[in-house]
């Protein structure tokens, strides 16, 4: 059965995929999100992302974990700071 079409004058469902409020928020969710993927996509997944890094001069043996890295880094500074001291 087909799932009804979101209109935007609804709440978003409780599970939805994207919580935030914000463009930072969610730029840190989808990152976030893309991290979890290729981190658990199957071995040809993987081979097809580093064949795809490699064809824009990223070195074959570092360019799928700087690219993994990358996003998970880059997730994590776009969260907004918290209020609790460190």
């Amino acid at each position: 059965m087909p799932r009804p079409a979101y209109q935007p004058s609804e709440t978003p469902p409780a599970d939805a995929a994207l919580t935030s409020h914000n463009q930072r928020q969610a730029a840190a969710e989808l990152l976030t999100l893309t991290w979890e993927f290729f981190t658990q996509a199957s071995p040809a997944t993987r081979q097809e992302l580093r064949s795809f890094l490699t064809s824009r001069s990223c070195h074959p043996a570092t360019a799928l974990g700087w690219f993994l890295d990358t996003l998970q880094l880059t997730a994590h500074m776009s969260r907004p700071p918290t209020s609790d001291p460190p």
